[in-house]
């Protein structure tokens, strides 16, 4: 059998130059027109839409979040949750931001309380116990059960090379009473 049948496509040399010739040209000229975007040259704002450069854009973390936390006793403190790990191909951390965003849509907006502090584990200092929403997940097999502090968070986006003083926000806290059976 012939090493090259008849017919059979070769590219040539000087073709496989052009292309990749081609590639870095768009690579470095996309490249230099986000970076000049960044720095605000005026008439490349739309470029910098069609090609987004903030950190926030791929992260999401310019979004709201809803964190659950335990409520522990009459000390009123927040502890967080660990007893679902982010270990293996299982789904149990996701499943539980689901239900949290799902739980927190259901709260009226009387229950839910601003946030001063700078540590979301202090916000349960300012709730009242008394003040609880109860509801029944409608299932027995959700993740979130019992007595949480359901917290409305920001992550804070910095300029590049800053730390935040605070890395999250906290805007609002509700207290609920998840039933599970």
């Amino acid at each position: 059998m012939p090493a090259t049948q008849p017919g059979a496509f070769r590219p040539e040399p000087r073709a496989s130059a052009r292309g990749l010739a081609l590639t870095a040209l768009v690579l470095a000229a996309g490249f230099v027109l986000g970076w000049l975007a960044e720095l605000g040259v005026p008439g490349l704002r739309g470029f910098g839409i069609m090609w987004p450069q903030r950190w926030d854009f791929f992260t999401g973390m310019s979004h709201n979040s809803v964190v659950p936390y335990r409520f522990v006793g009459e000390e009123k403190a927040l502890a967080p949750l660990d007893e679902i790990g982010w270990n293996g191909l299982g789904r149990a951390a996701e499943t539980r931001v689901v239900q949290a965003w799902q739980f927190a849509r259901l709260v009226p907006d009387d229950h839910w309380h601003a946030c001063g502090r700078s540590n979301p584990l202090d916000c349960g200092l300012d709730l009242d116990a008394a003040d609880i929403y109860r509801m029944w997940t409608g299932s027995p097999d959700s993740l979130l059960c019992g007595k949480l502090a359901l917290s409305l968070e920001r992550t804070e986006v910095t300029p590049v090379g800053k730390l935040p003083a605070v890395p999250r926000t906290v805007y609002r806290i509700a207290l609920v009473d998840l039933s599970c059976r």
